[in-house]
């Protein structure tokens, strides 16, 4: 919908703002003011670049209101995170993510309370999901009276409004189809930049002030982080976003894209084999699975087993030491996963769940309080950890900081959300069934990408892929009540 000039100047400001908000926050944040700094040489180039995008992406700007603009902002800054720009203010560090949020927020229930733009309450068509993470939200401020550490309670507490409001900014802005596809678009745009941000740290061994190798002296260095703050964060993103490429590959009909998306998902492969994540290794794997059985037609499950099998013995045959090299490290990285010596990875993370069941228990199933996992496992550890507190499985963390009933609702609709979306596929057809394809396989994924991270609620990406799945869904069903609804009329109407 176009708008007047006043909103377009507005856009333009906020825009601007923000710009010059990297711009300082670079400035803050990397001491530009020291003498012989590299960083000034990167500053003209970042800033550059900047404005560069800013101007491709006018003709864009125009085409969409105020608060869209605004959500494809803060959805496009949520993939960076506090890589970019981050300036500490007291316990909290302030990004162009968390800034635009702030814009958003008040932006949104203005808009929402004068009925302006925005889908009402009684055409939302997830009420129950919306409800269920307001119950969510207010049994984590509930559970901070037994929390205790009040302090990681409101960190997590902060983390989780922040995580949950982006999923009601998708859904109750983004109502059409387009939205969904351009949100598809950024999605496999920002994974392939993550992406040569890794590649960029494993050839050069620099990295952002985020990652855990920043600054260090290590023979590490060479692992990829991109904007995360380690491997196994990073390797989670790249296992979801992986079905989000492969989706785009398979339906659009622009060879150049086709060609670009597989590209994307060989690149991903490459840059993930670098991170020796195991558990994403699995996920991805578990992904195609569901997605050869039961996303894929018989004839196109004849051509993948095919061309396997013809790239397989190919392969073999012109490079069977690399392929015996390779088939070795991946089989060997997987079969750390059954050793469970004291001390290995596998023991700890054994003793972080047998500990967390302990304290689910002692908590008679409610809950040790939003955030508190960490205290816990320091301060009241039965078995073991060796100094690792954070629990390193998402589902774990969520049942033990905000007890069984929240967890149960959780799992009840990430399994209805993939159930959704199934059904979704089998019955559309063009654009949305490529996003529904890439939705139901990136949350099947998902299940096994999320006990890689040693915590995922400050993960923008996983709070994003929900906002994407359950704003799609809320678009899907209201536009086959409108469907309906007109078919109704017309059939009045005849007779």
């Amino acid at each position: 919908m176009l708008y007047s000039k006043t909103q377009k100047s507005l856009i333009y400001q906020v825009i601007t703002a923000l710009l010059f908000s990297l711009l300082m926050g670079w400035i803050v944040t990397s001491s530009i003011f020291t003498v012989n700094s590299n960083k000034i040489l990167l500053l003209p180039g970042f800033l550059i670049l900047c404005l560069l995008i800013f101007i491709a992406c006018k003709p864009f700007l125009n085409k969409h209101s105020f608060l869209e603009n605004l959500l494809y902002l803060l959805i496009i800054s949520s993939f960076f995170g506090p890589a970019v720009a981050s300036v500490n203010i007291g316990p909290f560090s302030l990004f162009p993510y968390r800034l635009l949020f702030l814009i958003a927020l008040p932006v949104f229930f203005f808009k929402y309370f004068q009925k302006d733009q925005l889908t009402p309450w009684s055409k939302i068509n997830v009420k129950n999901i919306i409800m269920f993470h307001v119950v969510w939200v207010t049994y984590a401020l509930i559970s901070l009276i037994w929390a205790k550490t009040i302090k990681a309670g409101i960190a997590d507490f902060v983390f989780l409004v922040i995580g949950i409001s982006l999923i009601l900014f998708v859904t109750f802005v983004f109502k059409r189809e387009r939205d969904y596809v351009n949100l598809l678009y950024i999605w496999v745009a920002m994974f392939l930049l993550l992406l040569i941000f890794g590649l960029i740290n494993h050839l050069t061994l620099i990295h952002f002030p985020t990652s855990r190798f920043y600054g260090i002296d290590t023979y590490q260095k060479s692992i990829p982080t991109s904007v995360f703050a380690n491997e196994n964060d990073f390797a989670s993103f790249i296992s979801i976003s992986f079905f989000f490429a492969l989706a785009l590959a398979n339906h659009t009909k622009h060879l150049i894209v086709k060609a670009g998306a597989a590209g994307i998902m060989l690149f991903s492969l490459y840059i993930m084999s670098l991170t020796s994540s195991r558990a994403n290794y699995i996920a991805i794997l578990l992904g195609l699975v569901f997605w050869f059985l039961f996303l894929t037609s018989r004839n196109i499950k004849k051509i993948i087993i095919l061309a396997g099998a013809f790239i397989g013995i190919l392969a073999i045959l012109a490079v069977p030491h690399k392929i015996y090299n390779a088939f070795i490290s991946v089989y060997g990285l997987i079969a750390t996963l059954g050793n469970n010596t004291e001390g290995s990875s596998v023991d700890i993370r054994i003793n972080l769940i047998k500990n967390s069941f302990h304290f689910i228990s002692e908590s008679l199933g409610f809950g040790i309080g939003a955030g508190n996992s960490e205290y816990y496992m320091k301060e009241f550890a039965l078995y073991p950890t060796h100094t690792i507190i954070n629990i390193h499985n998402w589902w774990i963390e969520m049942m033990v900081n905000y007890g069984i009933f929240i967890f149960t609702g959780y799992l009840l609709i990430y399994v209805g959300l993939i159930y959704y979306l199934f059904n979704i596929f089998r019955e559309s057809t063009g654009n949305n069934r490529m996003i529904a394809e890439a939705l139901c396989t990136a949350l099947i994924a998902f299940f096994l990408a999320s006990i890689s991270p040693s915590s995922q609620i400050t993960l923008n990406y996983l709070w994003l892929l929900f906002a994407f799945a359950i704003g799609f869904i809320n678009y899907w069903r209201s536009s086959q009540l409108n469907m309906a609804y007109h078919s109704t009329l017309k059939s009045e109407e005849n007779i």
